[in-house]
């Protein structure tokens, strides 16, 4: 190992590591996604793996390999929603969810190629789209890093139609999305230009992907792209994250829409006003279809969006309506209990992310208010 920088033995001693508490302690929670096991390794209190292993008829272990991994860390709220979210609740999302073709050509101006990193928050894998005609075609979002079915996929795609990468567009910065830019970059040649909004998150992974020599070219709402046989104007849709952008396929009215939307499943955000804002923009193109990063396509694109956007206000409603009937002023505990009464412990935590948002976004329209840690309605 003499001559080996510091990075590569850190990089080493990381791998070997994993591959050991995989191999050793994988038994330490599990249970099936479909017919993968999705097992959680605990590395430290405040990280943990998670990764599906094939399982042969017979119940053993025969091919032990890291379909999905991820290394997830944060306060106590979000690691014990996430772990149960990665061991619990993806099974169940997973076993019922429609099935996608590796490769789907969607219309005359898009295929599909799956991100191949199935998983309880990346639903059947990341969709990943190349968009255009000609020789030169522009992708959306590059999936997770090395995965080598994507990149032996995605290879087999250009070489076979002949077609090359000109530039990329990512919709937002989580791994799932920009995670696969150097495994592209490997394939793609010419290199192709990248652009995404810019983030005010300092928790960012924007650079955490990035190529050897390789820059963002930063975009601005409203900014066009062309390639043969396709317009793109990108939007700014923050909600999901605060880099977050659709894009709108002039030529069919269609829009490539991140994890604004998902397929098959209501999605996450980190600002309930932005992301409900970000909704109604996309609803006001009127668009036909739209190209989620997650999930099937989605037809009658207008009437969905209503649904999203009428199940985030009802939520809204109930909360407005559980303080009116109270006498006094709710603790965050009892306006949980009050509105997820029919819910399982396991899901409280993520209840309780979920109903902060809703009552940041209502305190900040001035329609509740926070007094002493408790919520009540204004008093005129």
């Amino acid at each position: 190992m003499i001559g080996y920088s510091d990075q590569m033995y850190k990089f080493v001693f990381i791998f070997i590591l994993l591959i050991f508490l995989i191999f050793c302690f994988s038994s330490v929670e599990s249970c099936t996604l479909g017919e993968y096991p999705y097992h959680t390794v605990i590395l430290s209190e405040d990280t943990f793996v998670t990764y599906t292993g094939c399982e042969s008829s017979n119940g053993e272990l025969v091919n032990n390999y890291l379909l999905h991994l991820e290394i997830s860390r944060g306060t106590d709220s979000v690691k014990t929603s996430r772990l149960y979210m990665a061991s619990k609740v993806g099974s169940q999302f997973l076993q019922n969810l429609e099935s996608i073709e590796s490769v789907s050509k969607l219309s005359k101006r898009v295929i599909r190629i799956l991100g191949m990193n199935p998983g309880p928050m990346t639903l059947q894998g990341t969709n990943t789209y190349l968009v255009g005609t000609g020789a030169k075609r522009l992708l959306i979002d590059t999936g997770s890093p090395d995965i080598a079915e994507y990149q032996s996929i995605l290879r087999g795609v250009l070489e076979q139609t002949g077609i090359s990468i000109e530039r990329i567009l990512l919709t937002h910065w989580h791994r799932d999305h920009v995670g696969g830019l150097r495994d592209v970059f490997n394939i793609a040649k010419p290199t192709p230009l990248l652009h995404k909004f810019i983030s005010n998150n300092t928790s960012e992974g924007d650079n955490t992907f990035l190529p050897d020599g390789a820059s963002y070219q930063y975009v601005s709402d409203g900014d066009e792209f062309q390639v043969e046989g396709a317009t793109l104007r990108v939007l700014h849709t923050p909600g999901h994250t605060d880099d977050h952008m659709s894009i709108l396929l002039k030529e069919e009215n269609s829009m490539f829409c991140g994890d604004s939307i998902l397929g098959q499943r209501s999605t996450t955000f980190e600002d309930l006003s932005s992301y409900m804002k970000s909704l109604e923009l996309i609803k006001s193109y009127k668009p036909e279809l739209l190209y989620p990063g997650h999930g099937i396509v989605i037809e009658n694109a207008v009437t969905f969006l209503c649904e999203y956007i009428q199940h985030r206000n009802s939520r809204d409603e109930q909360i407005l309506e559980t303080l009116k009937k109270s006498e006094n002023p709710l603790l965050i505990e009892e306006l949980l209990s009050a509105i997820y009464s029919d819910i399982s412990d396991n899901l409280l935590i993520a209840a309780k992310r979920n109903l902060l948002l809703h009552l940041g976004k209502l305190e900040e329209e001035k329609r509740i208010c926070k007094i002493d840690n408790k919520w009540d309605i204004p008093q005129n």
